[in-house]
């Protein structure tokens, strides 16, 4: 909805105005927000939203434990969300989830749609490999025949595309769309376990950056991997997509900034065991953080100040954060399903 449109109002006749206010302390008239703005409860969310900016978006979904989550960037208000028993697709901005067919009843732990390829996407599924549709979701089929245990996928779409999937200390890579894949980074004197996570850097060709015991870096598309900073142990979180020399990490304490494509880093802020980060893509300067203690806190200035924007959220342990293109942020828990703010979490 533009941000100029007047919002659909439903009305509680059940109750006097001053009633319900004395009883409830919430607006008499329940809105649909405009863009931006902060939302007010709906039916099926008023238990958490009463006094809040987050609402639930569940509608459909049919689980509460979200394991991975994508926003389709071609089409704004697409998202995936990646299940502990399958899939599941909105095209309605969370208002409606529909599950996807043809991929097994288990964890989804990793759904990335291809770079400028209208529909097509893949997912990694526990146990049982690689899949891919070519339909938005809508039916899937193996990318491979091997059940590999891949745990998270990132797409070089620079070349045909490059897949790239980690996890159980090793990185592996597939040129012809996944159906076959070989070792880009295995245990070795440069590549040492356990996690084996991989990001691909979505402006430069070739660039990979690996997560083991350290943080490798490869300009070749996996061939040969360097460690940009041999001293610094944390995980790689987000690289920023418009200043790629950006790159935000942490260790089991602290969040960490680099300006130099990893090669030195800035401690920024005491955020304990943190889950998963977010750049806003239009104003990379604001960030996203999901951690244990804190649940959701948010910078506006690349992570010198923050402030928590948990207000509406259940005490769930928030996994996974998407944002998708009018902006709207959406949070999965492990638990409680999916949560959704047009402003920011504000």
């Amino acid at each position: 909805m533009a941000s100029t449109d007047r919002p659909t109002v439903v009305t509680l006749g059940l109750l006097s105005r001053a009633r319900f206010r004395s009883l409830f302390c919430v607006p008499w008239q329940f809105t649909r927000p405009r863009a931006r703005s902060t939302r007010l409860p709906t039916t099926r969310s008023l238990i958490w939203t009463l006094a809040g900016t987050w609402t639930l978006s569940t509608s459909g979904l049919h689980a509460t434990s979200i394991q991975s989550l994508a926003a389709d960037s071609s089409v704004p208000r697409t998202l995936f969300a990646g299940r502990e028993n399958g899939l599941a697709r909105t095209s309605d901005g969370g208002g409606h989830w529909i599950a996807a067919a043809g991929l097994p009843g288990r964890g989804v732990t990793s759904v990335v749609p291809v770079p400028g390829a209208s529909s097509s996407l893949y997912a990694a599924v526990e146990a049982s490999g690689v899949y891919r549709s070519v339909d938005g979701a809508q039916s899937w089929q193996p990318a491979t025949t091997s059940q590999q245990s891949i745990l998270q996928l990132a797409i070089d779409s620079s070349a045909s595309p490059v897949l790239f999937g980690g996890g159980g200390g090793f990185v592996l890579r597939s040129v012809n769309g996944g159906i076959d894949w070989s070792p880009a980074c295995t245990p070795s004197s440069t590549c040492t376990a356990p996690s084996g996570f991989v990001w691909v850097d979505p402006k430069r060709k070739n660039v990979v950056f690996a997560s083991l015991s350290h943080l490798l870096r490869s300009e070749d598309g996996g061939d040969t991997w360097v460690e940009p900073a041999p001293t610094f142990f944390g995980k790689l979180l987000a690289i920023d997509p418009v200043n790629t020399d950006v790159l935000y990490a942490s260790d089991v304490e602290y969040l960490y900034r680099s300006t130099d494509d990893g090669g030195h880093w800035s401690q920024l802020a005491a955020r304990n065991d943190i889950q998963t980060m977010l750049i806003d893509p239009t104003r990379t300067s604001t960030l996203y953080v999901a951690n244990r203690m804190d649940g959701i806190v948010k910078s506006a200035d690349s992570g010198m100040t923050w402030t928590t924007v948990t207000s509406g959220l259940p005490p769930f342990e928030v996994k996974v954060l998407a944002l998708d293109g009018e902006g709207s942020v959406y949070a999965g828990t492990d638990g409680g399903g999916i949560f959704k703010s047009w402003s920011g979490g504000e």
